[in-house]
């Protein structure tokens, strides 16, 4: 009983040292999860892009009607077919990071200014009629969870005049 009494306190904090552990490992285990989904939803947005090109260029091109009436009706319909499938699997994708709490980013391409909380700057285009650091795309989108930033947007921004880079412990402005 003494025993009992005496180990009583070590006991409860060894479980809540394990539950704290526990719950660290299924966190980290979800964070990887959630980056793993996020870069998934990249690639399917990308095929997608793709297939609509592809689509697209056929029928600027005048080819989509004549590709369905030329026997090549089965290649335009894969294609059409592939298109919906990555349109499919990414919202069904998103729909899991939604599930899990994530969510992407806010950022308007000519309305948002750079961010270097949520925005990472990719890549830096010059021009002189817009104000520095302002997001001209996004070249790949950021998402949060639990109320932070998980991965931050990449983003390609503005800037008024070029910098020419002399030596590298100096910077001129052209």
């Amino acid at each position: 009983s003494h025993l009992r009494e005496a180990l009583g306190p070590q006991a409860q904090e060894r479980e809540e040292a394990l539950r704290a552990v526990r719950q660290d490992a299924e966190h980290g285990a979800r964070r990887e999860a959630i980056l793993t989904l996020a870069d998934t939803c990249d690639r399917l947005r990308r095929g997608l892009v793709l297939a609509d090109a592809q689509i697209q260029t056929l029928a600027e091109r005048g080819q989509l009607w004549w590709a369905r009436w030329n026997g090549m009706a089965s290649a335009v319909q894969a294609l059409e077919a592939m298109r919906e499938g990555y349109a499919l699997a990414l919202a069904r994708t998103e729909e899991l990071l939604a599930q899990w709490g994530a969510s992407l980013l806010e950022c308007c391409p000519g309305d948002s200014l750079f961010d270097p909380r949520s925005m990472r700057a990719a890549d830096v285009t010059v021009r002189p009629d817009l104000p520095d650091g302002t997001v001209l795309e996004v070249l790949r989108p950021g998402y949060e969870w639990e109320g932070e930033v998980l991965r931050p947007c990449e983003v390609r921004v503005s800037r008024q005049t070029a910098v020419i880079v002399t030596n590298p412990t100096t910077e001129e402005t052209a």
